[in-house]
């Protein structure tokens, strides 16, 4: 069943370029933030806890997935890391998108709230990019 499917190439692209566009966003951000936001300390705190939460989810899914191939149960089924894999790489895309969605699309009248909303969009592809370093090693 995970052979009809290819998602080698989408994995290896988000390996390649996911870091690169959590930098740019946060410093994206910052930009925006002196535009839209009033807050000096959010502008400047919401970017570095993005970055923050996206690195550790970086390190804690691919730990995580690291972990489950040492586990018996995932050597006897040789393809449940790969859809531990895809499940992470997949619910990090899809939540990036959720809060991204959420912070424009928001009818709430505090205007910082959209802003952390729209900022911090980025940090689920953190465990996205930890799932996509783990694609590949054996």
């Amino acid at each position: 069943m995970l052979s009809r499917f290819s998602f080698n190439h989408y994995i290896l692209l988000s390996e390649k370029w996911l870091t690169k566009i959590a930098l740019l966003w946060c410093g994206f951000s910052v930009l925006l933030g002196f535009v839209v936001q009033v807050e000096i300390a959010l502008i400047i705190a919401a970017p570095l806890m993005t970055l923050c939460m996206f690195f550790a989810g970086m390190v804690l899914s691919s730990t995580l997935i690291g972990f489950q191939k040492i586990n018996p149960f995932a050597k006897s089924n040789p393809n449940f890391i790969k859809f531990a894999i895809l499940f992470f790489w997949s619910f990090g895309i899809i939540a990036a998108l959720y809060f991204l969605s959420s912070g424009i699309f928001q009818v709430d009248e505090k205007n910082s709230t959209r802003y952390f909303l729209v900022v911090a969009s980025v940090f689920p592809l953190g465990p996205t990019l930890g799932a996509a370093k783990e694609w590949n090693k054996d």
